[in-house]
């Protein structure tokens, strides 16, 4: 059972009568209270609670998997890193990953060795070669399991778009957004009568998209996208869907031609 502290100087705070304190602490400690009213010694109530506490309360624990396989890769590179480094490149607080390299010292995934009095070295053991492996294999059938729904998914919208297209005729469509759910898109379309002519994206305009250069949003236009005629706009962005729609909206961009995956 876990028990979260909880401060006396609750017992301070003004009541009407004997009666409405008791009251507050059995709604706060779950238990009869048979303390007098007024100020007592200054010492803790322990209150029962189902909300378990540990190390790993502040981050989810499959991202706490992610960091860890990205610092085993980073150690297998052969470089000599730091924790300030690992820090700086993983992107993470320098607290968890003190945290995590301890775990993996703990586990025997990685050895530390002193070269000097203010600076260490961490190594890859056999064990954490293991685990690196296992790590890598989980995050490659989660990456499976991933584009087996979105394909499923996309599928699903696409021939939706077919049949509400008229008879056998290509519909030609643009992409906003050119992350991971729109390369699923392209190899879905690959079967189907739509047609991909744009690919949008402020982050990676510039960029080549099988073939296509992406654009930026400011393109887009009520019936043509950089000269190109379209006939839906399909929404592969992964970004806050109400502040693409207002911006879409903005643009003079008909709902009906929108589609959301």
């Amino acid at each position: 059972m876990t028990y979260v502290v909880v401060p006396r100087f609750l017992d301070s705070l003004s009541f009407s009568s004997n009666t409405a304190w008791r009251s507050f602490r059995e709604q706060l400690t779950g238990t009869p209270g048979h303390e007098t009213f007024g100020p007592t010694v200054a010492s803790p109530i322990f209150v029962k609670s189902s909300l378990p506490v540990s190390d790993t309360h502040e981050v989810p624990p499959v991202t706490h998997h992610v960091h860890t396989r990205r610092i085993l890769d980073k150690l297998a590179e052969g470089d000599a890193v730091s924790q300030r480094s690992l820090s700086r490149d993983l992107g993470i607080a320098l607290g968890l990953t003190n945290l995590l390299l301890r775990r993996l010292v703990a586990k025997g995934s990685i050895r530390v060795v002193r070269l000097r009095p203010n600076h260490v070295r961490y190594v890859l053991t056999p064990a954490g070669l293991a685990q690196k492996a296992r790590l890598s294999r989980d995050n490659f059938l989660r990456s499976v399991r991933f584009y087996t729904e979105a394909r499923d998914r996309v599928q699903q919208r696409f021939a939706e778009i077919e049949q509400d297209s008229h008879g056998d005729e290509v519909c030609s469509v643009v992409f906003y957004g050119a992350g991971e759910i729109a390369e699923v898109g392209w190899l879905c379309a690959q079967r189907t009568r739509l047609r991909l002519v744009a690919v949008l994206d402020d982050d990676k305009a510039g960029r080549d998209f099988f073939g296509l250069v992406v654009l930026p949003g400011s393109t887009l236009e009520p019936d043509h996208c950089n000269g190109i005629l379209y006939d839906r706009i399909i929404v592969t962005a992964t970004t806050d869907e109400a502040a693409l729609a207002v911006r879409l909206n903005a643009a003079g961009i008909a709902a009906e031609k929108v589609v959301w995956l």
